[in-house]
């Protein structure tokens, strides 16, 4: 029996979502991104930045939502208006991330999910997510949404270059298996 749950997120879970941010991101790059880059990442700074983004304008701030786990935030995924202006989506999941001990209990679909609903009730309409060409179980996690590759480039992580590829669903809902609530 699960006891996971996705609810919005507010500025009291900064430092949770840093902690997992952190956590996931020295897991899910340790292969990839320079080990002094992934060491120099403190949750510290990170908790400023989500703390930033979640006491930011209603209007202006990206969409978070977390996964709490026995009221541990567990995952987190955030998105809005895109970024990338040169690719015909209007909407960008930012950043998704599940604790190590979490994965593979579908919390991703679901914070994904909630992403995109709440997407579609702001009115928009095709999503767009980058992620790291070496990160394989990522490529392959959006890959099993229904997400298309539509594009890449170059990014610096850590001082080293890396490529990153867009995967994209020109209509949001068809992120594969999207309830809609």
């Amino acid at each position: 029996m699960s006891h996971s749950f996705i609810r919005t997120a507010t500025a009291e879970d900064s430092l949770a979502i840093a902690r997992v941010h952190v956590e996931s991101w020295r897991d899910a790059y340790r292969d990839i991104v320079a080990a002094t880059h992934l060491a120099g990442i403190t949750v510290e700074e990170r908790a400023a930045t989500w703390l930033e983004r979640l006491r930011a304008d209603p209007e202006q701030r990206p969409q978070i939502f977390v996964a709490e786990d026995r009221g541990e935030v567990v995952g987190f995924v955030s998105g809005g208006k895109t970024h990338q202006s040169d690719l015909p989506f209007d909407a960008e999941l930012y950043a998704l991330y599940v604790k190590p001990s979490h994965q593979r209990r579908r919390l991703g679909r679901q914070l994904t999910w909630a992403l995109a609903n709440e997407l579609m009730e702001r009115g928009f309409r095709g999503l767009v997510v980058g992620v790291l060409q070496a990160n394989e179980s990522g490529r392959r996690f959006y890959e099993s949404l229904g997400g298309e590759p539509v594009g890449g480039r170059s990014r610096v992580i850590g001082g080293d270059s890396h490529f990153e590829v867009f995967y994209g669903w020109p209509a949001i809902r068809a992120v594969s298996g999207l309830p809609t609530v």
